[in-house]
């Protein structure tokens, strides 16, 4: 066919009808009843990733200085069930929680699943349309929280704890100077000898107690009588 004879072709026109999908859901949504929630991670430690996400420097890049990411991602965290690890709430909720409109909470959504700090799973379930045929109905989506282990780009700047002390850990220990007389003593234990040993360190308590209980024991057996 010739350019000329192409061109000459009638321009198709827009078709009369239009074409809905018939289960009006997000591609690669489930059925939320197909979840089995589970507690991953404890309140204290998702309180502390919310305080190294609030010191992150990229934070000040999202809109309004991050001050509606920062909300959302509190609220979030509020409405976590931590016994169960079920969090679903709707854009609805989220935005009364964090007092923002519905398209900030979207947004402030997308900010933190890009980021990686959140992420979601889209959900949908049975329904039955107008017409009383079957199809699937978008559910709110099921959220759950990432470590910062897990976060775009995040560097840990906090300085590393100091190591403990050698006091308290690590450390070998010594024996006090009134248990390891007593052990060098010779003899039998609940002896004059020995308990005075362990009399010896007035500021050792146990020592002083062991003391007191072997004094109360040899007193017993002297006044008891003979068979």
């Amino acid at each position: 066919m010739s350019r000329l004879a192409a061109m000459a072709l009638p321009l198709p026109l827009p078709v009369p009808f239009t074409l809905e999908r018939p289960w009006p859901v997000h591609r690669g949504s489930i059925e939320k009843r197909s979840i089995r929630f589970q507690p991953m991670h404890k309140r204290r430690d998702v309180s502390l990733w919310f305080y190294q996400f609030s010191r992150w420097a990229v934070v000040a890049k999202a809109p309004a200085g991050g001050r509606a990411v920062k909300a959302v991602l509190r609220s979030l965290i509020g409405m976590m069930n931590w016994q169960t690890g079920r969090l679903d709430p709707s854009y609805e909720t989220i935005g009364k929680r964090s007092d923002y409109h519905r398209s900030t909470v979207h947004n402030a959504l997308k900010f933190l699943s890009d980021l990686g700090v959140i992420g979601w799973i889209r959900c949908c379930k049975h329904s039955t349309a107008k017409s009383g045929r079957f199809q699937l109905q978008q559910e709110s989506n099921v959220y759950y929280f990432n470590p910062p282990s897990q976060w775009a780009g995040y560097v840990d700047d906090r300085p590393p704890p100091p190591p403990p002390s050698p006091d308290v850990w690590g450390a070998a220990y010594k024996v006090p100077a009134a248990e390891e007389a007593f052990f060098e003593t010779k003899g039998d234990p609940f002896s004059t000898e020995r308990l005075a040993a362990l009399e010896s360190d007035p500021t050792n308590e146990l020592a002083l107690t062991l003391a007191r209980l072997g004094r109360a024991r040899a007193a017993a057996l002297a006044a008891k009588p003979p068979d």
